[in-house]
């Protein structure tokens, strides 16, 4: 038998150069509750750390994950994922941004072996199409990551 190591967790990760502010970023996204993972905090995330990229935010709405679970068809798409899926369009439209992935935990089992980890690469015009994966992802996986392009 193995145990859950750590569950409904959502990360948004990228890369940036040297104009990009923590603190900016920090202040602008506020209303969707990221804060800063600190280096020393990545390595907690077994099975997942490798997938981050230079920086990355966690964000705290615990409920955020149920929003896919009731999103059946993709043009019925929930609210605060519509919103969601703005915000990223903004994000991955700032210049001093690269490489944005997002990173949703249903869990992560203690057994590497037991965690499924579904990747989907999406375009910055189709964030919706992408996330809507998401959606269906519990069948397929425990781990759900999306990388804008």
């Amino acid at each position: 038998m193995s145990f859950v190591i750590y569950d409904c967790i959502q990360f948004i990760s990228f890369n940036a150069d040297e104009t990009f502010s923590t603190a900016s970023f920090l202040e602008e996204n506020e209303h969707i509750q990221v804060s800063l993972l600190k280096t020393e905090d990545k390595d907690k995330y077994l099975y997942i750390n490798h997938y981050f990229k230079e920086n990355v935010f966690r964000m705290y709405d615990q409920e955020f994950l149920g929003e896919f679970d009731e999103w059946k068809t993709l043009n019925k798409v929930p609210k605060e994922i519509q919103s969601f899926s703005l915000e990223l369009n903004r994000i991955v439209k700032d210049e001093s941004i690269s490489n944005v992935s997002i990173i949703l935990i249903d869990y992560v089992d203690e057994l590497e072996e037991e965690n499924n980890i579904v990747t989907v690469h999406t375009a910055s015009t189709s964030i919706i199409e992408g996330l809507f994966k998401a959606s269906i992802f519990k069948s397929e996986g425990n781990i759900f990551i999306m990388d804008i392009n």
